[in-house]
């Protein structure tokens, strides 16, 4: 259709790859996606919103490949979701990790600048808020040092800046998207998040006794993975390339969550006890229903505290985060629930 803007996607199939797509259709969008096998995206819990999808076979490992997706699609956006996301696993494959979310996004960088329609194409890379490292004064903005602390946050801060350099040396419009955590019920299975809301739905469906947790004071900065992909797309519209911190603004804690999440399948939470020790009662049974895991509470200060200072994209791009905290909590945890039930 003459007119109609075409986007590209990496990670197409993951967490906010797929709420993105889903977000562009709407906008009118002809999305494409680059996957690695598309046979296999029906083995994916949410594979049936890709039924009309423009699928192609790639891999950011492969530059020749890219470079003839590019020219195939002649896509005039391009959203970088994919990467390699478990932060303490890094440290068993560290290669495999800068390979994939470093090596891979300077692949499709030249991709890009390799192309006649370079100059037309806007380039939005997903970096973390991991790069920051351990930081003493919140909230993070852009303007914090920074000093990551695994080879997940490397890679993540070698990507920022090679961005950064691609778009002042050689004109690109490309821009970096900092995101903290971002969440909804496509969550990946192995994040906190995920594991927090299935565990408080098993113990209201009588599944299992109780749930551990390593440090109930971490705290993070959890928004709505609907109100991410808006800034992400907002990034593109804008006049100028630039970097973007993408939070709620809000932190909570562990503890908080837990809390959400229980109340919103009707058990309210009373805590007791110290340290180590501390246990979380449900109310309505007197229960204990989250307990401390020992050796997690040992290694506790390898966690980041983090919250975000998302000022300049509500400034400069007119975006606001619409979910709130207990919303997306909630939201989680009943999806959740259901997915338990179908299981008794």
């Amino acid at each position: 259709m003459a007119g109609t803007k075409r986007a590209l996607l990496t990670g197409i199939t993951g967490e906010i790859g797929s709420v993105l797509y889903e977000f562009l259709l709407g906008k009118g969008y002809e999305v494409h996606g680059i996957v690695r096998n598309p046979a296999s995206v029906t083995q994916y819990v949410y594979h049936k919103i890709f039924q009309n999808a423009i699928l192609h076979t790639g891999d950011l490992q492969d530059a020749a490949r890219l470079k003839e997706i590019v020219e195939e699609v002649q896509p005039h956006e391009i959203y970088n979701l994919a990467a390699e996301t478990q932060v303490a696993a890094s440290w068993q494959q560290p290669i495999g990790v800068m390979e994939a979310n470093f090596m891979g996004l300077i692949r499709l960088l030249d991709a890009i600048a390799s192309t006649k329609r370079a100059s037309e194409i806007r380039l939005l890379h997903a970096g973390s808020s991991e790069m920051y490292g351990q930081v003493e004064v919140l909230p993070i903005n852009e303007s914090t040092s920074i000093a990551p602390r695994t080879p997940y946050a490397t890679s993540k801060a070698a990507g920022f800046w090679i961005i950064k350099n691609y778009r002042t040396h050689l004109g690109l419009f490309a821009a970096n998207a900092i995101l903290f955590n971002q969440e909804c019920p496509r969550r990946g299975t192995a994040f906190s998040t995920y594991q927090m809301t299935l565990g408080a739905s098993q113990v209201v469906l009588g599944k299992r006794s109780h749930i551990e947790v390593a440090n109930l004071e971490l705290t993070r900065d959890w928004g709505h993975a609907e109100d991410c992909v808006e800034c992400l797309w907002l990034i593109l519209q804008a006049e100028e390339a630039d970097d973007y911190i993408i939070s709620s603004g809000t932190g909570h804690t562990v503890r908080q969550f837990l809390e959400a999440s229980f109340a919103a399948l009707d058990h309210k939470i009373t805590w007791s006890g110290q340290g180590v020790d501390e246990v979380g009662r449900s109310s309505k049974t007197g229960e204990v229903v989250v307990r401390i895991d020992p050796h997690g509470y040992a290694n506790r200060s390898q966690s980041n505290n983090q919250v975000g200072d998302s000022s300049k994209a509500r400034r400069v791009l007119g975006w606001r985060a619409n979910k709130t905290f207990q919303d997306t909590v909630t939201e989680m945890t009943l999806a959740a629930c259901e997915r338990e039930k179908v299981k008794l």
